[in-house]
Order: C-alpha cells, then structure tokens, then sequence
C-alpha cells in the first residue's frame, strides 16, 4: 500500500525527507533512487525507512553508500549488502623492486630534466 501525501512529487519529498533522516548516505541514495526508479521511488524509499525496524541507522546508513557507489537502487540491493557484508581488501604496495627504476634516472634520457622534480 502506497501511502501518498498530496501529489506525486509531494509524496516523494516527503519520503525523501524521511529517507534523510536516517543519515546522508541514505538521503543520497534516496536521491538515486528517485533520478533512476520513476514512480516506484515511493515505495522504495518506504522500503528504505522500514529497515529501521530491523536495523540500526548506521547499518542502513553505511550500506546506502556502497549501494549507492555501485548503481544500486532496489531494496533487494540493500538486504544483500546487509545480509553479507563485504569489506574490500587491502594490499601493500612496495616501495622498491629491481624492475621499476627511479624518477632520477630518466632524467638522461629524451629530455626529461625536471619532468619528476614537481615543479
């Protein structure tokens, strides 16, 4: 059931509102979910408020931003990042290896005195 607050476009700002409530992240999201679903936004962002009842804002808040990174604006979107968080792994980069010369020494070659000094 669709609960609409006088127009359309009232029905969404008032939803988007509400959707902002729980944090920016979410009120961005909500953003996209009005520029990409049309007229299922309301009940969408509906949906959205609704996870409240089941999870903490900073749970629906932090995968509002990785849905919303990746292009995703359904609820079923939400749920998976929710039901299976994934962090992405970091590496370590090496500072040094015997194939990757020097900044230093290019500067011989083809005029490139100056090139890696930052000026």
């Amino acid at each position: 059931m669709i609960l609409w607050r006088g127009t359309f476009e009232e029905s969404v700002a008032y939803w988007r509102k509400r959707c902002s409530l729980i944090g920016t992240g979410a009120g961005g999201w909500a953003d996209g979910v009005i520029a990409n679903r049309d007229q299922m936004a309301v009940r969408i962002m509906q949906g959205l408020t609704s996870l409240k009842g089941k999870y903490s804002k900073k749970q629906i808040e932090k995968v509002c931003v990785k849905a919303a990174l990746h292009g995703q604006y359904r609820l079923s979107d939400l749920r998976s990042w929710i039901s299976s968080p994934q962090s992405q792994e970091s590496f370590n980069f090496m500072e040094s290896h015997e194939i990757i010369r020097e900044p230093e020494n290019y500067n011989g070659h083809i005029g490139t005195q100056g090139l890696f000094d930052g000026n």
